[in-house]
């Protein structure tokens, strides 16, 4: 213990040396006492010790503090604690934290009552340390369990992706195996229907309702089957873009000629307007041909009658913009949101009693996206709607 070296000086409760108690090092030779003990320590070392002062001032003790002393003409690295003694600072230097704590117990300087008081304060410190210790230890076994279960449960949710993602690609397989192996009879059904229904003189007023019927039924069988079909294939990742110099004007001319029949039939009046009398893309011509037809099918059944649907054309520097126009219901402002998901459907109804499956939309936007382009729609209730899609001309 004799061999324990150190110093310790008590200083005023603003830091001023009052008397050196102790010093092995030398320190004091120059002269101490009357002295900030802030200007014995290196300039690198002084806002630590400012620090030190201040934590004696407001918790009675501060420890672990690693200060630069001048020793010999050169600094020397010394491990300090404080304590506050009846307004006074007691400051004691050595070489760790274990000879600081024995070095106190040399000094002969101090009497019994600082002695107790200091044992008193480092019991209390040792005390809280040992706690914080136990605290620390205890919350490390609960993140190391925390992160145990984490670890758990990601391996888990991995494992069910894998055998979600092996079910949805069965799921996509029967799916497309069904639309298709249903597709050929509802072709021949709606085929035959349509031929019994023009050419079907001898039947009696039942038999033609039930003819119109079939009819009716089959068309929207066949394209809900279609439908699938192509979201089958944009489930799989298999939706493929054969793309082809196309002059999208005559495509959505010939588009509009089409469903002039189903317009007239609640007497709606398509108009077509365009900045350019030509315009080639490289696009895939049937599936932008679905997008137009789409579009433009829906516009027709959610119209009322005696209305008008504008198409238009417009090309600028990098994109085409098509607007489709109508002077229908309208929708709903919080339903808008969903219309571009599958099977998902509003709140407005057709006006002729004309069916949807909820498919459209949803198949209508992958494409769009397939192609690098956007798609959206704005709507008021009671104004109408007008869904908008853009093409980049350079894709």
């Amino acid at each position: 213990m004799n061999k324990i070296k150190g110093c310790a000086f008590l200083c005023d409760e603003n830091g001023v040396i009052k008397q050196v108690l102790k010093d092995d090092f030398g320190f004091s030779k120059n002269g101490c006492e009357g002295k900030l003990f802030t200007t014995i320590i290196d300039k690198h070392s002084h806002n630590k010790s400012l620090n030190m002062i201040l934590e004696v001032k407001s918790k009675n003790i501060a420890f672990d503090y690693r200060l630069n002393i001048y020793y010999n003409d050169k600094f020397k690295s010394l491990y300090f604690m404080g304590v506050l003694l009846n307004k006074q600072i007691l400051l004691i230097g050595a070489d760790n934290h274990k000879e600081a704590v024995e070095f106190t117990n040399l000094l002969q300087q101090i009497n019994n009552e600082q002695s107790n008081q200091i044992r008193k304060l480092l019991k209390s410190q040792s005390e809280k340390i040992l706690i914080r210790d136990k605290e620390n230890e205890a919350i490390f076994d609960e993140l190391s369990r925390v992160n145990n279960e984490l670890v758990n449960l990601q391996r888990e949710l991995n494992r069910k992706n894998a055998e979600l993602e092996r079910l949805n690609g069965l799921k996509n397989r029967f799916l497309g195996m069904a639309a298709h192996d249903l597709r050929n009879p509802l072709s021949n059904i709606n085929a035959l229907s349509d031929f019994l229904e023009k050419k079907g003189d001898n039947l009696n007023e039942k038999q033609k309702r039930f003819v119109n019927l079939i009819k009716t039924l089959s068309s929207f069988m066949l394209e809900l089957v279609n439908e699938l079909l192509d979201v089958s294939a944009i489930e799989s990742g298999n939706i493929k873009i054969n793309s082809t110099p196309t002059n999208l004007v005559l495509l959505i001319r010939t588009n509009i000629d089409l469903n002039k029949e189903l317009a007239k039939k609640k007497n709606i009046k398509i108009h077509f307007e365009t900045n350019v009398d030509s315009l080639i893309l490289k696009i895939d011509n049937n599936k932008i041909d679905q997008v137009i037809s789409n579009l433009l099918t829906n516009a027709i059944k959610y119209s009322n009658n005696d209305t008008q649907i504008l198409v238009s054309l417009i090309q600028n520097e990098t994109e085409v913009l098509v607007n489709i126009k109508d002077q229908g219901q309208g929708i709903a402002k919080d339903e808008v949101v969903t219309l571009f998901k599958p099977f998902q459907k509003t709140s407005t109804m057709s006006t002729a009693g004309e069916k949807s499956t909820g498919l459209g939309l949803y198949i209508v936007k992958r494409i769009i996206e397939a192609h690098h382009g956007h798609i959206g729609v704005e709507s008021e209730v009671g104004k109408g709607s007008t869904f908008y899609f853009s093409l980049p001309l350079n894709p």
